[in-house]
């Protein structure tokens, strides 16, 4: 079933169609250079090997202020809030979390019901454990209504509502925080503010 939701016959036919289309393949691995090759396709390839902007994508141990260190610096404070809306949680609380982030698209590829899975097994644990830090998982989804986004959404809740921890007035806290569509610049913040940063995702190639 779930190879099935990959439809990878069709996707396999369609990759070929665009490699004989294409005056020029660019190759981001070994890997997917002999995967290209296994296609009957005379293009010249090219190696292009991933790279990131150092000058933007930065640890904040490269940040000037200590109060940047532990995320709590001026560019922090509106990404901060946003999550504290989304999350109903006081961002002093959040700021005390592990927080675990997520960032791809809304596709089935990339498992993010399996990162919510793995997370709610994790932080059950850690509930288990007195002392242990507290944890949010912070996932990224599209806006767009469509059928998947949907079904996590439901799973997102589903997972809130059984979370051990409470609220004064009984109620769960929120542990899976979806943000949709983060800007760029939320989103490297979210990098640098993040303890882990995971995705399960099922295989990445083409595109």
């Amino acid at each position: 079933r779930e190879l099935a939701m990959l439809n990878l016959d069709n996707r396999a036919a369609t990759e070929e169609q665009v490699y004989r289309a294409a005056g020029r393949i660019f190759d981001t691995s070994k890997d997917i250079e002999n995967s290209v090759k296994a296609y009957p396709v005379t293009t010249k390839l090219s190696s292009l090997p991933p790279g990131v902007d150092m000058e933007r994508f930065r640890p904040l141990d490269a940040e000037p202020l200590e109060e940047n260190r532990v995320r709590t610096g001026p560019k922090f404070v509106p990404l901060w809030s946003t999550l504290s809306q989304l999350s109903g949680r006081p961002v002093e609380e959040l700021q005390g979390c592990k927080l675990i982030y997520e960032c791809s698209r809304t596709d089935r590829t990339k498992r993010k019901d399996i990162a919510m899975e793995a997370f709610r097994i994790v932080h059950d644990a850690l509930c288990e454990n007195e002392g242990s830090p507290d944890a949010v998982l912070v996932l990224n989804l599209c806006k767009e209504e469509t059928a998947l986004k949907k079904e996590l959404a439901r799973l997102a809740d589903k997972i809130n509502r059984t979370n051990p921890q409470k609220h004064p007035d009984g109620a769960a806290k929120k542990r899976i925080v979806v943000i949709e569509n983060p800007k760029d610049e939320d989103m490297i913040a979210l990098y640098q503010m993040c303890d882990v940063y995971f995705t399960p995702s099922e295989m990445e190639g083409f595109g």
